[in-house]
This record gives structure tokens, sequence and C-alpha cells, in this order.
């Protein structure tokens, strides 16, 4: 019956009203939902194509799912404590589900190695004004 509650008051959020495609991560907390909108909008006010707002929930979803057990948690309720060990983890579990495309054990070293892999969560949190400057 809790859950149901919960549920229910995500459906009435704003961050549902506007993106309701966010249906497809209940998992994560009305803040983290609220986050993903923001970033949401700030992709469509800058006329990127849907396809990459769809691009960046299917990320998101894949980073929720396959992320450790022991950081579900943490992250479900606040993806702004995402850390560059989760996103390595992210990584590796996406080549071990062989959902990355192939490339070569140097490549991905260099890959987790130089961070360039999308880190939404960062980039979401900059949007917003957390942890980095706000963008204008």
């Amino acid at each position: 019956m809790e859950k149901e509650r919960g549920m229910e008051e995500r459906q009435a959020t704003p961050a549902l009203q506007e993106f309701p495609q966010l249906r497809r991560l209940p998992f994560f907390s009305a803040q983290n939902q609220g986050l993903i909108a923001d970033y949401l909008a700030h992709l469509r006010a800058r006329h990127y194509a849907p396809s990459m707002q769809e691009a960046t929930l299917r990320a998101l979803k894949s980073f929720a799912v396959l992320m450790p057990q022991v950081r579900q948690a943490v992250l479900y309720e606040d993806l702004t404590q995402t850390t560059p060990a989760d996103i390595d983890a992210w990584i590796e579990a996406s080549f071990q589900q062989q959902l990355a495309p192939g490339i070569s054990s140097g490549q991905r070293t260099r890959a987790r190695r130089s961070r360039r892999s999308v880190n939404t969560a960062s980039s979401m949190c900059t949007v917003n004004g957390v942890g980095g400057t706000k963008a204008s």
C-alpha cells in the first residue's frame, strides 16, 4: 500500500506531467525525477532531437539496473552521489552483459581512465547548479 501511495505521488508531479516517459524510471526518487526532468527540459530548450531525450532515458535505466546493489539505494534516492567508481562499474557491467559496443580491452581501459563515457548524473547536476556552475 505504501509503495502504491509513492507511485501516486510521483504520477502527480509536474515532472511526470511534462515528461510522461519518466514513468519508465519508477525506481528513482521524486528528487531524481525532478533532476532528470530538468535535464530533459534543458535538452529540449536547446533543440536537441527527441532521440537524444530517449537515449538519455535509456542510459539512465541501464545505469540504474546495472549498478551494484550496494549502490542502488543511494543512487535511486540521489543521483548527485554518483562517483567515478559508479561509472566504472556501469561500464564494466555493460561489457559483461554485452550491452556495450565491441571494442578492444585497451580501448575499454582508456575509456574508463579518461571518464569520457556519458556521465548523465554529473551533467544534470551541473545544469541544476549542483556541484558545478549553473549552465546559462
